[in-house]
């Protein structure tokens, strides 16, 4: 179970909201905003509630590629950039039985990465050009 959402780490909430301000989805997402915590992500857990997510948080908009070490679940992984613009999203599926996730790459530009469960973007259809908001 995904217990990164916690004290130690720092947790927000990300809404998705349509232009309209109608709630598409929302997720409590732990902070990776160490390189230590970025690194680690959500590998090694056993699963990822549909009410938590990973935000990695970067200092500036950039190429960036995520991979999937030792997950056992496949994942959404939601590129936004600095005003929290989604720019590009990604379903990965679980790595295979005699994989280690290093074989799947998932590229996208960003500040921000939103790590959540999978298909979690799909059925409110969040998308490219839809925005990340933070709560402060």
């Amino acid at each position: 179970m995904f217990d990164r959402c916690n004290e130690a780490y720092g947790s927000t909430e990300v809404r998705v909201p349509t232009p309209g301000g109608e709630k598409l989805g929302s997720v409590s997402a732990a902070v990776a905003d160490t390189p230590e915590r970025k690194q680690l992500g959500p590998s090694d857990t056993e699963s990822l509630p549909e009410t938590c997510a990973m935000l990695f948080v970067y200092d500036d908009v950039g190429e960036r590629t995520f991979v999937m070490p030792e997950m056992s679940f496949g994942i959404d992984i939601v590129f936004a950039d600095d005003e929290g613009v989604i720019t590009e999203v990604h379903h990965a599926p679980e790595p295979g039985p005699d994989e280690d996730g290093l074989e799947h790459t998932s590229p996208g530009r960003g500040q921000y990465v939103l790590e959540t469960v999978c298909e979690w973007t799909a059925d409110p259809d969040v998308e490219e050009g839809d925005v990340l908001r933070f709560a402060r």
